[in-house]
């Protein structure tokens, strides 16, 4: 089994024996997320072993999780070693996890852990290794291509020091002092923001050197502690703006900017923030070349344009009162009101006011997401912009002594420039901290309503993909329209609409052609597709509920032309040589997250493909998102041969993580 390279490790093959044998080690990180033995082991993203000594070592990424290195107890070393990135240092699965490891580890194999997650810890690790009692030597490899690693060998062992000494390691000796960076981790620093990289990634300069800073503007004077240092790569965490940079108001367009989590660019005019996102995108697709760009589109509703809002139930610090909002900036648990929120229509502002209050009136208490107990979850809360209709979703655990009568009441009671079309109890007792319904309760009203774009109807539901600034929605979809409206009358005949939601790109470009087949994984959003279909008396539109993944293996029809709206982790890698076999002339790829277009290109260019136009599209004001739309043409005669496209692609996505 070969595991993937990477840039700091010169990976060797490891016998699968050994990767099963880490996995089941691995298997205990059961805290935040459920694994189980075969998404483990889909997960691993670097190994290594010396063959003979006992001596592996795993790299595991989950997503938001762990590094591990580890040492078996026998013949060679017998440390582990383990680091927590910055960002989840503090949050508690993060912290179970490693106690599971610890613990494990300590009972079954004798192990000793010892952190080195800094400067600190690893001159603490070094020491501590020169303080046992059977130990003579201690080796250590520290190169730009491996990260800092501390081997102890027992005095007896001459073969573990053959072997170290061969695959780079050096003996260290008790006065050797560990190589320091000027940069170190836990310090704080000054410095100004050169740029941004998307999301919202700010680059550093302090001391000479490069630190990586979410949540800054170019321009800016900030202080930053860092987090997390490796070998050239540091990142921070803001502390505090000590010089705004000269574009930037002195006060924010929102009261709750800087310490609500939800949006990045209210100290700028909307002028600037569009021109820094477009920046951004064009940045991160900058080895793209020949393209026509189309320009960057802005939102036509710059405030109160968000008709969906998730709210959370928690509280604004360890043991204070209820809350109902957003989580506070950096933070996983805290959760701060946001009456003044400008993305959101009045409407939603004096509900969320007013849900609170009853809430706290009742003593109700919030789902506690990692103690598993207690009854409020989510308020989820949609309307639609152009009847000014308002469905509501109060999502709670399941208590058959719980009554929302009277949280409906005073919701039904107050004085709206809208109507509440609906008002849901949903049950969920599921322990993943998103809104998602085990039982869905009707009290009031229906389960949908209707909103408009251009000229069209469409029936959202609670659960159904709608995007969340309708107005911008016709900005965008526009520009998609344009883009096939120039495609031959030959590729009009059978258009393929994946991830098609409901059904909204679909019935837009329905005019233009022939025959158009959506496919959605959620069946809620493919029922209002079909409704919708029939509403606005389309007949040249059909749709298939499943995933994409699937569902292309089992349609027969050949497409003429494929539109391409994915969610942000972007087009799973296993449909892309499905996607690409079909060979069409043309492809639009409408994509909410510019990384993940970016990961995907290089595929659609190695099969001839070339990126022919490009547009960008402001649906998020004020936060860090941003929908990218670009025209594929197929080029035959400059289709590149430098990826293989079929079982390599799901490992290339695994190796740039």
């Amino acid at each position: 089994m070969v595991i993937w390279e990477t840039e700091r490790l010169d990976i060797k093959e490891i016998e699968i024996s050994e990767a099963e044998e880490a996995c089941e080690l691995l298997s205990l990180f059961n805290s935040g997320e459920n694994f189980d033995r075969d998404k483990v082991l889909a997960y691993i993203k670097v190994a290594y072993g010396f063959y003979g000594y006992g001596y592996w070592g795993v790299y595991l990424k989950t997503g938001e999780l762990i590094g591990l290195a580890g040492f078996r107890e026998g013949s060679s070393p017998l440390e582990i070693g383990y680091a927590i990135s910055g960002e989840y240092r503090n949050k508690g699965y993060a912290s179970e996890a490693v106690a599971a490891l610890t613990e494990f580890a300590v009972e079954e194999f004798g192990w000793v852990i010892e952190e080195q997650d800094s400067e600190e810890g690893k001159k603490w690790a070094y020491d501590k290794l020169h303080e046992a009692e059977d130990c003579e030597n201690v080796y250590y490899f520290d190169s730009k291509d491996r990260p800092l690693i501390y081997a102890k060998v027992r005095k007896d062992n001459v073969a573990s020091e053959r072997v170290l000494l061969k695959n780079g390691f050096k003996k260290s000796t008790t006065d050797q002092k560990i190589r320091s960076k000027v940069m170190k981790k836990g310090e704080i620093y000054e410095g100004t923001v050169k740029e941004l990289h998307f999301p919202n990634k700010g680059i550093v300069i302090a001391d000479g050197e490069k630190c990586m800073v979410k949540n800054v503007i170019p321009g800016q004077k900030v202080r930053f502690r860092v987090t997390r240092k490796r070998h050239d790569d540091a990142e921070g965490q803001l502390l505090d703006v000590i010089e705004k940079a000269e574009n930037e108001a002195v006060i924010p367009n929102c009261p709750h900017y800087g310490v609500c989590g939800g949006c990045a660019f209210h100290t700028l005019s909307y002028e600037d923030q569009l021109k820094t996102k477009e920046k951004e995108v064009l940045d991160l697709l900058k080895d793209i070349k020949g393209y026509e760009y189309l320009g960057a589109f802005g939102s036509p509703d710059r405030f109160e344009y968000k008709n969906k809002m998730e709210f959370s139930f928690g509280d604004e610090c360890l043991g204070g009162e209820l809350s109902l909002g957003l989580h506070k900036k950096g933070s996983f648990y805290d959760v701060i009101p946001v009456p003044g929120c400008r993305i959101v229509h009045e409407d939603i502002r004096k509900i969320l006011v007013a849900v609170l209050d009853e809430c706290r009136a009742e003593g109700l208490t919030y789902y506690h997401k990692m103690k598993h107990v207690g009854l409020l979850r989510h308020l989820m809360v949609r309307r639609s912009v152009s009847t000014g209709e308002i469905l509501l979703g109060l999502v709670t655990t399941s208590d058959p002594a719980f009554d929302p009568a009277k949280i409906m009441n005073v919701v039904l009671s107050l004085n709206l420039k809208g109507s509440i079309a609906g008002f849901l109890h949903i049950i969920n007792d599921l322990p993943a901290d998103t809104v998602q319904a085990e039982r869905i309760d009707v009290l009031y009203g229906r389960d949908w309503f209707y909103e408009e774009l251009l000229g069209l109807k469409f029936k959202v539901t609670p659960f159904s993909f709608f995007q969340t600034n309708s107005k911008g929605a016709e900005v965008l979809y526009g520009i998609v329209r344009s883009l096939i409206d120039d495609a031959s009358e030959e590729e009009k005949n059978t258009v393929f609409d994946l991830y098609s939601g409901t059904g909204t790109i679909a019935q837009i470009v329905s005019p233009v052609c022939k025959k158009i087949i959506g496919v959605e994984i959620v069946p809620e959003a493919v029922e209002a597709a079909r409704e919708n279909v029939k509403l606005n008396g389309i007949t040249n539109c059909e749709f298939i509920a499943g995933d994409v993944l699937k569902v292309l293996d089992e349609i027969e029809t050949k497409p003429d032309f494929i539109i391409l709206d994915p969610p942000r982790d972007g087009i799973h890698p296993k449909a892309l040589p499905k996607l690409l076999s079909y060979g069409v002339q043309n492809m639009i790829y409408v994509s909410c997250k510019p990384t993940s277009l970016a990961r995907d290109l290089p595929f659609f260019e190695s099969a001839g493909y070339r990126v022919k136009k490009l547009a960008i599209c402001d649906m998020f004001p004020w936060t860090t998102g941003v929908e990218t739309v670009v025209l594929l043409n197929k080029n035959f005669s400059e289709a590149k041969d430098r990826l293989q496209i079929g079982i390599d692609a799901e490992e290339y996505y695994k190796a740039i993580g």
